[in-house]
């Protein structure tokens, strides 16, 4: 959906165009692409205010977002499938950790920030708001990687202990 503001049949002086999010997907998987980044921030959410039971809950719903997951028929669909294939076992782990630490959690999130960044790249996503943002910090100072619908940075590896560490390094 495009808005355009216009003055006389002529483009006016200032104008917002308004995109909806595309993909290399159909407009059903485009829409359950968006649906399952949105849940995806929920789990990061949770991990930025350190709360292991929220996290825990949202990554029941990111899994099932993920097997709702339309691949198409196209030749994207295998690589596709792979990345989802690597999320869903990425929510799992963090799922299995449930009596650990949130450190343990972070790992395997770290996993899943990867995938569905993977497979947001891989479908061509665009016009949808995502940033990709990373942490040099985060584990030990290996670095890693996660994926914000706003750029200001809510570094879900730190948690309250550091929670503006990292920049964003990419947009969808």
């Amino acid at each position: 959906m495009s808005l355009l503001l216009t003055a006389c049949g002529r483009r006016a002086a200032t104008h917002k165009e308004i995109h909806a999010p595309v993909s290399r997907l159909d407009a059903d998987g485009t829409q359950k692409l968006v649906a399952l980044i949105e849940t995806y921030y929920k789990v990061k959410d949770a991990l930025v205010a350190d709360d292991v039971a929220m996290a825990d809950e949202h990554t029941l719903h990111l899994v099932t977002a993920a097997n709702n997951l339309t691949t198409g028929d196209s030749m994207v669909s295998v690589t596709l499938q792979a990345r989802k294939d690597t999320l869903i076992n990425a929510c799992k782990a963090m799922l299995e950790a449930k009596n650990e630490n949130i450190e343990v959690k972070r790992i395997y999130f770290r996993q899943v920030s990867d995938a569905v960044y993977a497979i947001s790249a891989a479908a061509k996503l665009s016009n949808a708001g995502v940033y990709r943002q990373y942490c040099p910090m985060a584990f030990n100072d290996e670095g890693a990687y996660w994926l914000s619908n706003s750029r200001d940075i809510q570094n879900p590896y730190f948690g309250r202990k550091m929670k503006e560490c990292g920049e964003v390094t990419d947009s969808l």
